[in-house]
């Protein structure tokens, strides 16, 4: 993410970076169980983390946004109107 935080100086686009829930929360269970699950990529979150803090460091401010995606669950969808957006993981 360092090199396309780099990429993006200067240029009039956004950048959107898709993460994860729960990275500003390193000590919680949720995080602890993810990034420990192995596969491709051990440490998955930590690597999550690093980019987004390349992404924050190295862009302006109203460069770039960030999306945590929530906890997706089986069922029925709601309706628009639910969906709630905050600043930082709650």
């Amino acid at each position: 993410m360092a090199n396309t935080a780099e990429a993006m100086k200067n240029r009039k686009a956004k950048l959107t970076l898709i993460s994860a829930l729960a990275l500003d929360q390193p000590e919680s269970k949720g995080y602890k169980m993810t990034n420990s699950m192995g596969g491709y990529v051990d440490g998955i979150l930590d690597y999550k983390l690093m980019g987004e803090k390349a992404v924050t460091k190295g862009l302006g401010k109203d460069a770039f946004t960030i999306i945590r995606p929530g906890v997706l669950l089986g069922g029925k969808g709601q309706e628009p109107t639910t969906i709630e957006v905050n600043e930082g993981d709650r």
